[in-house]
């Protein structure tokens, strides 16, 4: 632990953290496409909750490809 903490701040790691929670929401937006798409679940399975916040992120996903290339691709993002 003590060799952990002395190769990197805590900061350094918290940010590591944060960027990792970033990709991980993609991979689980995927997850669930993915899942709905070949019948193995239905998006009606989720919480309310769940819905509702996957989609309020697909909106805002579209907004910005509604943008027309003057914001990047999320996965051309620096965190």
């Amino acid at each position: 632990m003590q060799s952990w903490f002395a190769s990197r701040s805590l900061h350094d790691h918290l940010l590591s953290l944060q960027h990792s929670d970033l990709e991980l929401v993609r991979v689980v937006e995927d997850l669930v496409q993915v899942l709905v798409s070949r019948g193995v679940m239905n998006y009606t399975d989720l919480p309310e909750a769940a819905r509702r916040k996957l989609q309020q992120r697909a909106y805002a996903r579209s907004q910005v490809v509604d943008l027309g290339g003057l914001v990047p691709d999320d996965s051309q993002l620096p965190y």
